[in-house]
């Protein structure tokens, strides 16, 4: 399906009735990552509407030429959420950049939203401000990476703690085939001079639930700037997970669906008739 908006559209795909929960993706992947990392857990709830969309510029929306920066970016999920969700009241599940998008998108719509789910959010949108953990192996099978082609290998063995086939089929299927596809020059422009909002977050408290999931060695996002923004969200739970990365969901995949399967419940308990 297609929204359009200026000169351009967002695609994006609804799975399931009931409930909305949006799912908003990092930079360079699409949506084919919040899909492989929820569906699995979410797909067993009958009372869940999932939202699915690719950000300008990533996989199947186009760039914008009236999308230049993190504000124009938060223009364009703010109405597509108006038109795909109306007045409904609905819970966000973010990763990466996706997670400082989603907290301008709780400044908009504080009082629609129930409950966040932040996978290794950036929150510091600069990196040279963010306190970065040490990236590691934790397992490797070298016989299958000798196996893979040099820009699968490099790409795979930058991402992932725990280098086994498995974690490869997943990062290929949900992370690789999104950064292949991203205009690549759009995100690059965008990161050198406006990634951050110009439009102050982090300004309200949230009295939802709010669930943080991070890697402990997490050279992209780190996880202890997590701790920075947490007075803003009183009822939260931060899980930091030993043995991840920055792809957290797939490095501890097993882990990371028993915790989303927890928020997936209190949701479910708290918010629906």
């Amino acid at each position: 399906m297609k929204f359009s908006y200026k000169d351009s559209y967002i695609d994006y795909e609804i799975v399931g009735e009931g409930y909305p929960v949006l799912m908003i993706h990092g930079t360079y992947a699409d949506k084919r990552l919040m899909q492989g990392c929820m569906e699995p857990v979410v797909e067993k709830e009958t009372s869940f509407k999932r939202i699915y969309f690719d950000l300008p510029g990533m996989g199947n929306s186009p760039a914008s030429k009236e999308v230049r920066t993190a504000d124009d970016m938060l223009d364009t999920v703010e109405a597509f959420i108006n038109d795909v969700l109306g007045e409904n009241k609905f819970s966000v599940a973010a990763e990466s950049y996706g997670g400082y998008i989603a907290r301008g998108v709780l400044k908009r719509f504080k009082e629609r939203i129930n409950a966040m789910f932040f996978i290794a959010p950036i929150i510091k949108p600069i990196k040279s401000e963010r306190k970065l953990g040490d990236f590691i192996i934790t397992d490797i099978d070298k016989d299958f990476l000798s196996t893979l082609g040099d820009y699968e290998k490099k790409k795979f063995t930058e991402a992932i703690t725990n280098q086994v086939p498995d974690n490869f089929y997943r990062f290929q299927k949900e992370v690789l085939s999104g950064i292949t596809c991203a205009d690549k020059g759009f995100i690059e422009e965008m990161k050198r001079q406006n990634y951050a909002f110009k439009e102050k977050i982090d300004t309200d408290v949230f009295h939802g639930l709010a669930f943080f999931v991070a890697g402990r060695h997490d050279n992209v996002a780190g996880y202890e700037d997590i701790d920075t923004i947490l007075p803003m969200f009183p009822d939260h739970q931060l899980y930091v997970l030993d043995r991840a990365g920055h792809q957290v969901q797939i490095d501890r995949g097993n882990v990371f669906s028993v915790l989303l399967d927890r928020w997936v419940s209190m949701v479910k308990e708290r918010y629906l008739d």
